[in-house]
């Protein structure tokens, strides 16, 4: 199968559309083998070979963003705007062992809610909110559910249009020290936002491109895509990356 077939099984962009079925029986294929997935990992290899589980971010940027924040702290509290089709949050719950409570906003509906509770349930308090991030029920939700915690580690993925207003209506609940990411600063307006708070909170850049380098040599050698997730890294060829990192 070509690149471009990989990707075109799932070629809705993020937030866009309904799930497909193709993508729920994907998910619940890769759950069955849950159990054979120690927890603490710096990164879930096999997440990345699924045909459309697989997180819309960079492996290596995504494994570089959870080692920072593993030698700076074991985050309790961990939150994602724009959660999309979970794979990304997945880590956020899996990697670090001292997780308590998870918060998984995504406008599209969160369908692995059930198989996040089955699994990390024991452990991880959970709250769904399937509505804009901005919304002030949403905004409430959060708070109600934060009760007296805070925030610890917060990435920041959804309307790109939004990402001010999402760091601005969440900031005021993150623990003192606690990590920001603001993903795809590689791409204006998340950039712009991240530039404009760099000089506010002590800051830092995550960007590789080696993975989208590797996948357009193999391109342009005529090698068919591995998995969809290469798939993706050619379609998109470079644009949706970049972690901005603020500590506050």
């Amino acid at each position: 199968m070509g690149d471009m077939d990989h990707w075109n099984r799932f070629p809705r962009p993020a937030g866009i559309g309904p799930w497909p079925e193709s993508y729920l029986r994907d998910l619940e294929d890769f759950f069955r083998t849950e159990d054979t997935r120690p927890p603490g990992l710096d990164i879930y290899e096999d997440v990345f070979q699924t045909p459309l589980f697989f997180p819309l971010q960079r492996k290596r940027e995504l494994e570089k963003a959870v080692k920072y924040v593993r030698t700076r702290m074991e985050p309790n509290v961990v939150m994602e705007i724009g959660a999309d089709k979970g794979a990304g949050f997945y880590h956020w719950c899996k990697c670090f062992l001292a997780v308590e409570k998870a918060i998984a906003l995504e406008v599209r509906g969160c369908p692995y809610a059930n198989l996040f509770e089955e699994h990390f349930g024991g452990s991880i308090d959970f709250l769904w909110c399937e509505a804009s991030s901005t919304a002030k029920k949403t905004i409430e939700s959060v708070k109600t559910f934060l009760g007296s915690d805070t925030i610890d580690v917060l990435f920041i993925d959804g309307d790109k249009n939004k990402t001010r207003e999402d760091f601005e209506a969440y900031a005021p609940m993150m623990t003192k020290g606690g990590v920001v990411m603001i993903h795809d600063i590689k791409d204006d307006p998340p950039g712009v936002t991240f530039d404009a708070l760099v000089g506010q909170y002590p800051s830092e850049r995550i960007i590789d491109m080696s993975e989208n380098d590797e996948a357009v040599e193999r391109a342009a050698s005529g090698i068919p895509a591995d998995t969809s997730y290469e798939g993706w890294l050619r379609y998109w060829a470079g644009r949706s990356s970049g972690v901005g990192i603020l500590r506050l």
